[in-house]
């Protein structure tokens, strides 16, 4: 009896299960088709605009929960300076939850909308509209987000692209070619256009559908799209720095050493460019830009560009900043992370009252000042000579229009700087997600993405697709150094 009065309820979310895991593992992408199709049916049978709204929100909430289920290895929550337990649990399921619940409010409204205006649609219409929907969906739970989520240093935007069902399937050749004409969005489309086809099939036509697409996923090959490479040699790095060794005597001293001797070992390595992960903040270690280059000239006769970051407080107003340092030019650039972390780089509104309200007051407005930056410098707004690379910083990744924001056609690669030090135990649904949207990224932009991390992997992700883990030319406990030309 139970089953049967909630039944539409458990399909639905079965059908949000289905598609939260297809986007955690590359292997599991059979589970979007299947989480599709079971959508589309689900919501064509209900009764009532508003029935189907309650459906499709339940839908695109638990693919989110899934989705972002790497929240989880952030606990315990310390930077707050609250004790571990349950408040803490408490705290990340008040973030968990309601972003579950505004990502997935947009396959709500679809659904809402699908019922209310697209019943009547022929089949033709309706396989471009339903799609189209599909990624509108998509696309509003973001900016629904991003309005949940407003904080001092935040703006209104459909960056944050965690559950675009698009990513799904971008290891697979044919859909890297969709990749390369529209990013995400279009992945996305192809999704639903493939699952809502094979629902308004029946019989013999269906099965020569879904026989169809198998065939066209496991036979065409992944794009060539290749690249000219210039000869330029980049040093890339991976370091394995906890947050305590940015301030704590002892090991600040040891990070200032290791740092020391990967940038040294680097330069030895006779590379044009070496990129240092987010934050790595070498160029700290000197008193001014002339004793950066002194150092860099001291140890490499060659030109060479060293890309570093650090936090930089002035005025009041803290930002992510990248250094880059020219040697051909004498030139030190800088510029500014733009799309920051909600909970991680700013507190929302909403949350710095909740944290407030929980909290000691010394202790909660301290973690409140101190996750407070602001987007400052534009690359965009900086004149970089062609020798420089492009910075995409950690987070800004998610975005799906990241790459294009910020790449110049001339450029050879995109130094995509790294940390994952706020985790507490290797995110690895975090990492597969990321690489399905570099993946993406690097196929819609046509250009490689360097990434150098700190507790986190130095990859590259190639125009074609593919993902390289390049091999390691020098490291110590702290460290690893690995050289790739482009």
């Amino acid at each position: 009896m139970f089953l049967k009065k909630y039944r539409q309820l458990i399909l639905a979310a079965g059908a949000g299960l289905l598609l939260g895991f297809s986007l955690i593992h590359p292997w599991l992408w059979p589970l979007v088709f299947a989480g599709a199709i079971l959508a589309f049916w689900v919501i064509s049978k209900t009764n009532s605009a508003k029935q189907a709204f309650l459906l499709g929100w339940c839908i695109g909430t638990l693919k989110i929960l899934v989705s972002l289920s790497w929240f989880w290895s952030t606990y315990p929550l310390d930077w707050l300076g609250l004790e571990p337990g349950v408040l803490h649990i408490v705290l990340l399921c008040l973030y968990w939850v309601p972003a579950g619940l505004t990502l997935g409010l947009g396959m709500g409204l679809a659904s809402w909308f699908f019922i209310k205006y697209c019943r009547q649609l022929s089949k033709l219409v309706s396989a471009l509209v339903i799609p189209t929907l599909w990624v509108l969906a998509e696309t509003a739970g973001a900016i629904i987000f991003s309005i949940y989520t407003l904080g001092p240093s935040s703006y209104i935007t459909l960056g944050f692209s965690f559950g675009h069902t698009g990513y799904a399937v971008v290891a697979l050749g044919v859909f890297r070619y969709l990749a390369m004409v529209g990013s995400v969005y279009v992945l996305s489309f192809a999704v639903a256009f493939i699952s809502y086809i094979a629902i308004i099939l029946n019989g013999k036509q269906r099965i020569v559908w879904i026989l169809s697409i198998l065939l066209i996923i496991f036979l065409v090959p992944i794009p060539s799209n290749e690249i000219t490479q210039r000869g330029i040699k980049v040093a890339i790095t991976e370091t394995s720095f906890l947050p305590n060794t940015k301030t704590e005597v002892m090991p600040f001293f040891d990070r200032q050493e290791a740092y020391f001797d990967l940038v040294r070992y680097a330069l030895a390595s006779q590379s044009d460019v070496v990129i240092l992960p987010e934050d790595s903040r070498f160029s700290g270690y000197f008193s001014d830009t002339e004793q950066v280059f002194n150092f860099l000239h001291s140890q490499t006769k060659k030109d060479v560009v060293l890309v570093d970051s650090m936090r930089v407080d002035s005025g009041g107003t803290t930002v992510l900043r990248a250094f880059i340092y020219d040697t051909a030019t004498q030139q030190r650039f800088e510029f500014d992370k733009q799309y920051l972390v909600p909970q991680g780089e700013y507190i929302p509104y909403v949350y710095q009252i909740l944290i407030s309200a929980l909290g000691p007051e010394g202790v909660t407005n301290q973690a409140i000042t101190d996750t407070t930056y602001q987007p400052g410098i534009s690359q965009r707004d900086v004149s970089l000579s062609t020798s420089i690379p492009p910075v995409l910083f950690c987070f800004e990744s998610v975005t799906p229009m990241g790459v294009f924001s910020v790449n110049r056609r001339e450029a050879p690669f995109i130094a995509h700087l790294v940390s994952h030090g706020w985790f507490k135990r290797e995110p690895e649904i975090l990492w597969n997600q990321l690489d399905a949207m570099l993946r993406t990224q690097a196929l819609f932009n046509n250009v490689p993405i360097v990434q150098s991390a700190n507790l986190s992997h130095a990859k590259i992700y190639w125009p074609d697709g593919s993902i390289e883990y390049p091999e390691v030319v020098a490291s110590s406990g702290y460290w690893k150094l690995f050289v790739n030309t482009f």
